[in-house]
């Protein structure tokens, strides 16, 4: 089974969003294509969020989903001079990023469009993981929906990282931005009737982009 890697990305404030997405789409991803042992690279770009105040306030701009071969090919990938020259590009658009390895990696879709629930439990793990897994089920017109757990933290020196990032990593995925603008809209309602993990999660829709 093919291991897998999901990174937070937060922008550089002296960047426009536009300016963000563009660095990161074209010359950060032309690094980054080029991990071994990569076998799928999608980029999730935000559109919504359930956070307070404008995008500047947003914690989470970007997601990154980079599926690796292999758990040897994954540890590979972040020894190699492709991460270096990530390491040196990412201040370049970013304010701060947290790396998650997650614990049960699925194969990926090809519905490009997302809808991610980030939750931190506050009772039993598996509960929490079971709602967001019914929730999720629930949605209409999803193609796909995943419910992982986050292993190890990926931390770079170079920038600041979440201290106590999201435990619990949940995903609907949708054919088009119309169909997943529907399915935020339904997560958001859905919330309000949640257990408190689940009510205080970090919810954000957006557009995807696949790049290898």
């Amino acid at each position: 089974m093919s291991s897998k890697r999901i990174t937070l990305l937060t922008r550089n404030m002296s960047m426009s969003m536009a300016e963000f997405r563009d660095h990161w789409a074209h010359p950060h991803a032309e690094i980054a294509r080029r991990f071994p042992g990569l076998v799928r690279y999608h980029q999730s770009h935000v559109t919504r969020s359930n956070a307070p105040g404008d995008d500047s306030e947003w914690p989470v701009h970007g997601v990154v989903e980079l599926w690796f071969r292999d758990a040897a090919a994954l540890a590979e990938a972040g020894k190699s001079s492709v991460t270096q020259e990530l390491i040196v590009d990412e201040p370049k658009f970013l304010s701060r990023m947290t790396g998650l390895a997650i614990v049960d990696s699925v194969p990926p879709d090809d519905a490009m469009h997302r809808v991610f629930v980030l939750s931190q439990p506050t009772g039993d793990e598996g509960d929490t993981e079971a709602e967001l897994r019914k929730l999720l089920g629930a949605l209409p017109n999803a193609s796909s929906i995943y419910v992982g757990r986050a292993g190890d933290i990926m931390r770079r020196d170079t920038l600041p990282s979440d201290e106590n990032p999201s435990k619990l990593v949940a995903f609907a995925s949708f054919a088009t931005t119309q169909k997943a603008g529907e399915g935020f809209k339904a997560v958001m309602s859905a919330v309000d009737h949640a257990s408190a993990s689940v009510r205080d999660s970090e919810i954000y829709l957006s557009e995807g982009i696949r790049i290898v």
